[in-house]
């Protein structure tokens, strides 16, 4: 993070981007689960998630996912 921040509102906007990368997984996998499971969170689940996110009605949110020009793209690095 040290090399990403550079001030009091860039340290704003990455955590709210975080939240909304984990808040959207965690609810996805209670959509498609049917629980919540802080686990689904996690890095070491992120393939099988996006393959059975490809499978359901909510695929168009793959497209946040797995998109370089997505805003949340790449944040899985940050939940191990």
């Amino acid at each position: 993070m040290e090399n990403v921040v550079t001030d009091q509102s860039d340290a704003y906007d990455f955590a709210l981007l975080l939240v909304k990368y984990s808040m959207l997984k965690y609810i996805l996998s209670r959509l498609m689960y049917g629980d919540f499971n802080i686990n689904y969170v996690l890095n070491k689940y992120n393939n099988k998630f996006i393959k059975d996110l490809r499978n359901t009605r909510f695929c168009k949110f793959v497209y946040d996912f797995t998109n370089p020009n997505s805003d949340i793209f790449g944040l899985n690095i940050y939940f191990y």
